[in-house]
C-alpha cells in the first residue's frame, strides 16, 4: 500500500513538473508572437496585414528568392495574376513538415501606402495553421522589412 501511495505522488510529481514546463514554454512563445506581431496577432486563421514602404516587384522578386537567412521553409509562386506562399516548415525546427498551408498574399493600396495581406486559402487549415502565420511575420519582416499592423487604413 505504501509503495503505491509512493508511486502516485511520483506520477503527480512528474505531471506537475512537466505541465510547468510546458506553460512555461506556451508563454514564452505567446509573448514571442505578440512582440513580433507587435500585438496583431490574436489567434490562428486571421488575415495578416503588414504595411510595406516597397513597390510590389520588389516584394516579389525578394519572395521570388529563398536565402538561407529565411526562417520559413516555403515556396512562392503566381497563378492566375494571385500570388501565393505554400509554407511547408519552420527552419528552426530543422525539418519540413507535412502539414503545409498555402497562403494567399494580396497587395492593398490604402491611405498610408502599400498594404501587404496574407490570408489563408483553406479555412479548415486554421486547425494546424497558428504556428506558421505566427513565424510569418518573423519572416516577411526579416524578408521584406514591412511593418505589422492591425489592418488596412
Amino acid at each position: 500500500m505504501i509503495l503505491e501511495d509512493l508511486n502516485f505522488i511520483q506520477f503527480l510529481i512528474l505531471f506537475l513538473f512537466f505541465g510547468t514546463v510546458n506553460l512555461i514554454f506556451i508563454i514564452r512563445e505567446h509573448k514571442r508572437y505578440k512582440r513580433l506581431s507587435n500585438g496583431c496577432y490574436k489567434n490562428s486563421g486571421q488575415d495578416i496585414v503588414f504595411s510595406c514602404g516597397i513597390r510590389k516587384e520588389e516584394v516579389l522578386h525578394k519572395l521570388s528568392i529563398q536565402t538561407e537567412e529565411d526562417t520559413l521553409c516555403y515556396d512562392f509562386y503566381s497563378q492566375n495574376n494571385r500570388y501565393y506562399i505554400n509554407v511547408k516548415g519552420v527552419k528552426r525546427y530543422n525539418r519540413n513538415n507535412f502539414l503545409t498551408v498555402i497562403f494567399e498574399i494580396k497587395f492593398v493600396n490604402g491611405k498610408k501606402g502599400m498594404y501587404i495581406v496574407i490570408s489563408l486559402v483553406k479555412k479548415w487549415q486554421s486547425i494546424y495553421s497558428g504556428t506558421y502565420e505566427a513565424e510569418l511575420y518573423e519572416f516577411i519582416i526579416n524578408k521584406i522589412g514591412a511593418i505589422p499592423v492591425e489592418n488596412v487604413q
